[in-house]
């Protein structure tokens, strides 16, 4: 049974895994980091706001560690990807061990289809920074044991801070609803009618306001709910259907942007601007989730 005294391994790179770390260290477990990752070699370093922990020990194999009920993995959103990690997990792991990996547009039933335990394998979505966003997306389906996924559902909430929700149908949802309103902004764009600083004065001066609080669905409830199926019934049809990446967006990413890692992206960061950016994200993220404590 996992709980707040498990022993849970991590394996990934970057910021999120980052968020991870801290958030699993937060919360009082020991944490192993996987450093050696089957598709990429050594991470590289962490912050120091880590390494201090004395519950946390970075590994290059995750052989030999007793105990461990947990494994969180973060991988690219690639299949072969996914399916190695758990390979590699599965040679040294207890059968009893989960692993939780990330997916946003994989079937949960495509990554368990090579493994030795499918049952344990599950889809977990952290949103960043993962030590103060509240979102926790779990998937599981049939193959999944319903006892395992509650039990990490209770430690999600009661021992790491999240607010999370379970879907029992292969796939997730963040990246769907993400999706859908990127793919309406970029149509805006593609066909003139806005650029890319109205999409976000527009996104974060309105749905900024209220979706900490409410959410689509209550928010339309508390705004009047048939004013909105007015709207709809004129815009849907309007609305994109495209399947299509647009030209300005395959610019960006032919021209090797990767936003705030290289200063490169629909905007241009400076070395200032990027720490600045990055600064005040944290501090407001603690602050919004302060802020969301209270309104419940």
């Amino acid at each position: 049974m996992i709980n707040k005294n498990s022993h849970v391994l991590v394996a990934g790179t970057g910021k999120l895994t980052e968020g991870i770390l801290l958030c699993l260290l937060q919360a009082g477990h020991h944490v192993w980091w996987l450093q050696a990752m089957p598709e990429s070699g050594l991470a590289q370093a962490l912050p120091e706001s880590i390494m201090e922990f004395d519950t946390f020990d970075p590994v290059q194999k995750p052989e030999g560690i007793s105990g461990l009920k947990l494994a969180v993995a973060v991988t690219r959103e690639d299949l072969q990807q996914k399916a190695e990690m758990v390979a590699f997990l599965e040679q040294s792991l207890a059968p009893e061990c989960l692993i939780a990996i990330n997916s946003e547009s994989i079937p949960l039933s495509q990554i368990q289809q090579g493994a030795s335990h499918p049952g344990r394998v599950l889809g977990l979505n952290w949103a960043e920074p993962a030590q103060t966003t509240f979102f926790l997306e779990v998937i599981s389906n049939s193959a999944n044991s319903k006892q395992e996924i509650t039990d990490l559902v209770t430690l999600a909430r009661e021992g790491w801070g999240k607010d999370p929700y379970v879907l029992n149908n292969d796939e997730g949802i963040r990246a769907r609803l993400l999706a859908a309103l990127v793919r309406e902004a970029f149509s805006l764009i593609e066909n003139g009618y806005v650029g890319v600083e109205d999409i976000d004065r527009a996104c974060r001066n309105d749905a900024g306001y209220y979706l900490p609080f409410a959410g689509n669905c209550r928010y339309m409830d508390l705004m009047g709910t048939w004013a909105y199926g007015t709207v709809m019934a004129d815009l849907n049809p309007e609305l994109s259907n495209a399947t299509h990446i647009p030209d300005f967006f395959e610019q960006i990413i032919a021209e090797g942007g990767k936003g705030m890692a290289n200063g490169k992206g629909f905007y241009n960061y400076s070395e200032e601007d990027k720490k600045n950016i990055q600064e005040s994200f944290l501090q407001f993220s603690q602050e919004i989730r302060d802020l969301m404590s209270k309104y419940p």
